[in-house]
C-alpha cells in the first residue's frame, strides 16, 4: 500500500520534520516538479514509487495546493536565472517558487493537464521526444502522444517546449556523433514546428551521475548545441549555484497525497538523492 512506502514514511516522519526544525530560512530551494502522464491508465505491477501516472483529480488537488498556499509557479528561464544568481536581490525572501515540467509529450497533457493549468493560471514546460511527435498520432510506452497541431496550439497558449531527444534511447550508450544528432535534430524540429526557440533539455531515463567522464562531454555538447540548461531525473530541489545542466527534479505521481506533496515541495524528499546516487554507483547500468 502506497501510504506505507518506506520513502514516504521516512520523509513525513523523519526528514521533513527535521528540515522544518533545523533547516533555517532564506531564499528557498526551488522544486522543479516532474510529471509524465495525467491519467488513470493502469501501470501493471510497477512499484508505486516508479509510477508515471498522476490521476486528474490528484493533479487538480496539487495545483489547488500550489495556488492556495501562495506558491509562485515560474518558468524554467526564471528558475535558471535564480540558480545562476542573475536574480534574487529584489526577491522577497519569503517567496516560494515551483516549476512544472512534463516529460514524454503525452496527449493527456493537452486533454487533462493544460485545462487545469489554465484554470490555475499556471504554465509549464513539456519535453518532447520528437520521433513520437508527428503530424499523425504516435504511441510511446503504450500512451498516445501529442501531434504537431496540438503542440502549436499549446505553444500559442504559452506552454514552453523543450527537447527530450528524438528516439528517447539511452544516451550514455550512444556514440558522441549520434548524441549530437539527437540533441540537434530534436531542437531544430521543435523550433521549426513552433516558431519558437528551444533552450531546455530533459535527460531521458536514469541520469548517469556516477559517470563523470560522460557527463563532462555531454554537458559540453548541450552548451555547444545551444541549450541554456537541462533537467535530469536526479531527485531533489534546486538552489543557487547548482549545475544548470543537471538540475534536480521532484518526481510526482498519483500516490503523492497532499502531506507528501507538501514535504516534497519544501525539500523534505531531497534526502533520497543520496540513496539514488549510491544505487547507481553499485549498479551503474541498472
Amino acid at each position: 500500500m502506497s501510504r506505507y512506502r518506506t520513502d514516504r514514511l521516512l520523509t513525513l516522519y523523519w526528514f521533513h520534520p527535521l528540515l522544518r526544525t533545523f533547516g533555517g530560512k532564506g531564499l528557498s530551494k526551488i522544486p522543479i516538479l516532474m510529471y509524465h502522464s495525467i491519467s488513470c491508465q493502469p501501470e501493471g505491477n510497477r512499484h508505486s514509487y516508479f509510477e508515471l501516472n498522476t490521476a486528474p483529480e490528484v493533479f487538480a488537488l496539487q495545483m489547488a495546493y500550489l495556488k492556495n498556499t501562495g506558491y509562485r509557479v515560474i518558468g524554467l528561464a526564471e528558475a535558471v536565472d535564480l540558480v545562476c544568481g542573475l536574480r534574487g536581490r529584489e526577491e522577497n525572501r519569503n517567496d516560494r517558487y515551483a516549476v512544472l515540467t512534463f516529460d514524454d509529450g503525452f496527449r493527456d497533457f493537452h486533454e487533462r493537464a493544460h485545462p487545469e493549468l489554465h484554470r490555475s493560471g499556471f504554465s509549464a514546460t513539456v519535453f518532447l521526444p520528437t520521433g513520437y511527435t508527428q503530424a499523425d498520432r504516435r504511441v510511446f510506452e503504450g500512451k498516445e502522444c501529442l501531434t504537431w497541431d496540438e503542440v502549436r496550439f499549446l505553444a500559442a497558449a504559452g506552454v514552453q517546449f523543450g527537447s527530450h531527444t528524438v528516439t528517447h534511447d539511452m544516451l550514455v550508450e550512444m556514440e558522441p556523433e549520434r548524441i549530437k544528432r539527437e540533441l540537434r535534430q530534436s531542437k531544430d524540429e521543435i523550433e521549426r514546428e513552433t516558431g519558437k526557440d528551444v533552450h531546455y533539455f530533459s535527460y531521458p531515463y536514469r541520469y548517469p551521475e556516477q559517470d563523470r567522464a560522460f557527463l563532462c562531454q555531454f554537458e559540453s555538447l548541450l552548451a555547444r548545441t545551444g541549450y541554456r540548461a537541462a533537467v535530469s531525473t536526479r531527485i531533489g530541489t534546486v538552489k543557487k549555484g547548482d549545475n544548470i545542466y543537471s538540475l534536480k527534479r521532484i518526481p510526482v505521481n498519483s500516490h503523492d497525497d497532499l502531506p507528501l506533496f507538501r514535504a516534497k515541495l519544501e525539500g523534505g524528499y531531497d534526502w533520497l538523492h543520496r540513496v539514488q546516487y549510491w544505487k547507481k554507483r553499485l549498479r551503474p547500468r541498472a
